[in-house]
């Protein structure tokens, strides 16, 4: 499959469901898409903020929100990194040593909190880096 038959699907999807719903595509549809479509238990969206370090657009789920929200407030962990580095950061076992010990405020209460694994995607346009598609298991 290439690129652009990939991504006209996705594209299929994401604007099926914004016209079964009867509402414009956005990325709270790109959320419930994604949570419809994808084996993940939750997913965000978070653009970079102008005053913190991201402002969360879409939550579909209190696990999902509590990732982001402990993220903002311990100041370490995926969504920031990728923020930061504008790259993929993708997390198949949070309880793996390699991550505790890299986000070690982070990954400990992100397991506790019910987060097995992230994947967190730049949002980009060129160079403009506006933020983050988080997804969660």
């Amino acid at each position: 499959m290439t690129k652009g038959s990939r991504l006209n699907q996705v594209w299929g999807a994401i604007t099926a469901h914004a016209a079964a719903r009867g509402v414009p595509v956005s990325l709270h549809v790109l959320c419930e898409t994604a949570i419809a479509r994808l084996p993940v238990t939750g997913v965000t969206v978070a653009i970079r903020g102008r005053f913190v370090a991201s402002e969360l657009i879409c939550v579909t789920d209190p696990v999902s929100r509590r990732m982001e929200e402990l993220q903002l407030t311990i100041g370490e962990g995926p969504t920031l990194e990728a923020l930061a580095a504008s790259r993929s950061i993708l997390v198949e076992d949070l309880d793996a040593p390699e991550y505790q010990k890299r986000w070690p405020l982070f990954a400990p209460q992100a397991v506790d909190a019910g987060a097995r694994a992230m994947f967190v995607l730049p949002l980009r346009i060129g160079a403009v880096r506006g933020g983050v598609f988080a997804l969660y298991v």
